[in-house]
């Protein structure tokens, strides 16, 4: 049970994710926080939705792996070597759960990296293969709370984004802290909670990095939401 969103805005790319997993098979058991974001290499980040322990192994293993980039020859190379690395991180993983009698759980895995030097944001899943980010479809979700986030997301598409993808980071996080905010708070009992954690892959001067977003970052987005929300009760209070 988790939600992770990935937004591919002109400046680069945003994805979020909640804390919260479970300890167990069924909702009654406790509930714990776990980071599913991580960054690989300068300018890679991985976030994971489905089986923790596979997830963090997954990740683990990025963190580990040369992954090349395509050459101009080839427009699917680059997830073609992402596939592949992906693969390789399971392999292990599957013996071992294979030997104890269980099942490979093959979480969804949500990337964002550099592909000829331009950001890439691209999601693979059981559902669908790989899905990657364009101008026509800006965000990709995955987990428990992905159609709560979709339908949140459709509505800031349509009444901030206008149509397009965000032009800034800022506005990538922004919609991101928000569309965590709002499952959260409407899905908890299915799983999704904890603190939002958010990481940004954006230009540094002439150089791509990624990064986890600190705190305090997150707060100065949240007066903004709480801004919003209050203009927006002050606008229904006074509508006849």
């Amino acid at each position: 049970m988790t939600l992770i969103i990935g937004i591919r805005c002109q400046e680069g790319i945003v994805i979020g994710a909640d804390s919260m997993i479970k300890a167990g098979t069924d909702f009654s058991n406790i509930q714990l926080t776990s980071e599913k974001i991580r960054l690989f290499r300068e300018n890679g980040i991985a976030a994971f939705a489905g089986d923790v322990g596979l997830g963090q192994i997954v990740l683990d293993s990025l963190e580990e792996q040369e992954i090349p980039p395509s050459t101009a020859a080839s427009k699917n190379e680059m997830k073609d070597n992402l596939t592949q690395a992906i693969g390789n991180s399971m392999l292990s993983y599957h013996n071992m759960v294979r030997n104890f009698g269980g099942q490979l759980r093959i979480p969804d895995v949500l990337v964002a990296l550099l592909d000829q030097e331009q950001p890439v944001l691209v999601l693979y899943s059981q559902a669908i293969p790989i899905a990657e980010a364009s101008e026509g479809m800006s965000f990709l979700t995955s987990g428990s709370g992905a159609n709560l986030a979709n339908s949140f997301l459709k509505f800031l598409e349509k009444s901030f984004w206008r149509g397009e993808s965000p032009k800034t980071i800022g506005k990538g996080v922004f919609s991101a802290l928000w569309t965590l905010n709002h499952v959260i708070e409407a899905n908890a009992s299915m799983g999704v909670g904890g603190d939002p954690s958010i990481a940004v892959l954006e230009i540094d001067g002439q150089t791509w990095k990624a990064r986890i977003l600190q705190s305090e970052e997150l707060e100065l987005h949240q007066e903004s939401i709480d801004e919003i929300e209050e203009s927006l009760g002050e606008f229904w209070a006074h509508l006849n």
